[in-house]
C-alpha cells in the first residue's frame, strides 16, 4: 500500500526505516526521488543506515560497562541482532535499550552468563539519571499511626525510583573492580536523587520486605516476612529506621485514605 497523506507518508517512512524493511521500487518512486548519484534504492539504504548508526552509538553511551568488558566489537554484533529483534517503538532513544536484558536473557551467550544480568543493571541506572524525582521525607506524626491503627490496615508509601534487582551475578562488582566474578545470587536496589543513580546490595530479606512493601502489603504481613526470615524486633527496627533515613519508605498510608504504593 502506497501512502498518500502526511501523516500516512511519515508513519511508512518511519516503518521502513526503522525495521530496516525492503522497500519497492514502485513505493520508493512514489515517495522519493531519484537523483544523478543516488537512487531511490540508495537513498532509502543510506537512510536506513544512518538511523541504525545513530542508535547504536546511543546504546554504546547507555552500556558503556558492558561495552567495554566486551568490546566494541562484539557489543556491536550483540546489538545488530537486538535492534533486529526489538526495532525502536519509542520517540526517545532513552527506552533504546529497555529491552536488551530480556534479549539476551532468551539468547544467552556462553562465554558471558551474565550479560543479561549486567545490561538490566546498567539499563536501571541510566533511568535513575533521568527521573526527576525528588523524594519526600516521612512525617513523624505519621509514626503515631502506628499506635493508633491496626497494622493491618496500615502500607508504606515507597520512594517510587526504588527499583529492586535480583541477579544471578554480582554485577554492581563490574562497576568497582572491572573484575568478572562466579555466580552468586545477589539483590540490588537502585534508586535516585539529584538526577544521579544510587544502588546498595541489599540481603534477601530487605529485598523480599521491599517487594512486598511495593506491591502494598499491609504492615501486619511485612512484620510477619521478617518473622519468617528471623529477624528480631531490634533488627527489623533498625532495618525500618535505616529505611527512613534514606527516604525509602516516605509515607505510612491507612488503606483506603489517600495515596497507596
Amino acid at each position: 500500500m502506497i501512502p498518500k497523506s502526511l501523516s500516512e507518508i511519515q508513519n511508512w517512512i518511519q516503518s521502513k526505516i526503522l525495521d530496516d524493511k525492503v522497500v519497492t521500487n514502485e513505493e520508493s518512486d512514489a515517495v522519493l526521488n531519484s537523483t544523478d548519484r543516488f537512487s531511490h534504492q540508495m537513498r532509502w539504504k543510506v537512510y536506513q543506515g544512518a538511523i541504525r548508526q545513530r542508535q547504536m552509538e546511543s546504546l554504546f553511551e547507555d552500556f558503556p560497562v558492558t561495552t567495554k568488558l566486551v568490546t566494541e566489537k562484539n557489543m556491536r554484533e550483540i546489538l545488530a541482532g537486538y535492534l533486529k529483534s526489538y526495532p525502536s517503538r519509542y520517540p526517545s532513544l532513552l527506552e533504546l535499550g529497555r529491552n536488551l536484558s530480556s534479549y539476551l536473557r532468551l539468547n544467552p551467550s556462553i562465554d558471558l552468563p551474565w550479560l543479561s544480568d549486567l545490561t538490566a543493571f546498567e539499563f536501571t541506572l541510566l533511568t535513575m539519571k533521568s527521573c526527576g524525582y525528588e523524594p519526600s521525607t516521612l512525617a513523624p506524626e505519621k509514626l503515631a499511626l502506628l499506635d493508633l491503627i491496626s497494622l493491618d490496615k496500615l502500607v508504606f508509601s515507597i520512594d517510587p525510583t526504588c527499583t529492586l534487582l535480583s541477579v544471578d551475578y554480582p554485577v554492581s562488582q563490574f562497576f568497582e573492580d572491572e573484575v568478572i566474578l562466579p555466580a552468586s545470587p545477589t539483590q540490588i536496589i537502585v534508586y535516585s536523587r539529584d538526577n544521579s543513580a544510587y544502588y546498595e546490595i541489599i540481603d534477601p530479606t530487605e529485598y523480599a520486605v521491599l517487594k512486598a512493601s511495593k506491591e502494598g502489603a499491609t504492615l501486619m504481613k511485612i512484620l510477619e516476612l521478617f518473622s519468617e526470615f528471623q529477624y528480631t524486633g531490634e533488627k527489623v527496627f533498625e532495618t525500618f529506621q535505616s529505611w527512613m533515613q534514606k527516604n525509602w519508605i516516605q509515607n505510612i498510608l491507612v488503606i483506603g485514605e489517600g495515596e497507596q504504593s
